[in-house]
């Protein structure tokens, strides 16, 4: 995709994940161990309106 990642939270308790942009990908890794191991959700926004391919 070409936006931009501005950002990653976990939407339980709203703490950032840490975002890695490497040859022009970009990764994260959670936190162990896993605040909800069966769902966990993080939020991803991106720059711009929407998401461009």
């Amino acid at each position: 995709m070409k936006n931009t990642i501005t950002r990653a939270y976990r939407l339980a308790d709203r703490a950032p994940v840490e975002l890695k942009t490497e040859n022009g990908r970009t990764t994260f890794n959670l936190e162990r161990p896993m605040l909800d191991p069966m769902a966990t959700v993080v939020v991803v926004e991106f720059e711009g309106q929407k998401v461009e391919r």
